[in-house]
């Protein structure tokens, strides 16, 4: 491909930055995280379906991924093992309102790097992303 092509330059632009997945289908809550995520320099992909999710992660090799509990087409721990079975370095954080150990336990046994319990502040999820692209596990 030569280097002075459209297409290159973009690849390069993408390859350039941290790549986040952020799947959640409320479309209000996508909105911001993918909006907070961007200002702190990423660059964000956003779906609303695991399957689309799944299509992102194969085509686009993202650093992280950020999903919530209730998918309309699989569950969030579903995801995460087919998202591992991708990719099983991909990070993932895992976003719910369940505060619950048990449910955390089963998030990290699905393979989630991270457990998020919403509401969060917006530094929270920035903290969490970095943290686990620099190879924290909480």
């Amino acid at each position: 491909m030569d280097e002075n092509n459209e297409g290159f330059r973009k690849l390069n632009f993408i390859n350039d930055f941290k790549k986040v997945i952020v799947v959640e289908n409320i479309q209000f809550v996508a909105t911001s995280l993918t909006k907070v995520l961007k200002e702190a320099g990423f660059f964000v992909f956003h779906s609303s379906t695991g399957k689309s999710a799944l299509y992102l992660t194969q085509n686009y090799a993202p650093d992280v991924v950020i999903l919530s509990e209730k998918l309309p087409d699989m569950t969030g721990f579903h995801l995460i093992r087919e998202l591992k079975s991708i990719n099983e370095c991909i990070k993932v954080i895992y976003i719910s309102s369940k505060d619950d150990f048990k449910y955390k336990q089963e998030s990290v046994l699905a393979g989630s790097d991270y457990y998020l319990l919403k509401p969060f502040e917006r530094s929270t999820i920035i903290n969490a992303v970095n943290e686990v692209l620099h190879g924290g596990l909480k």
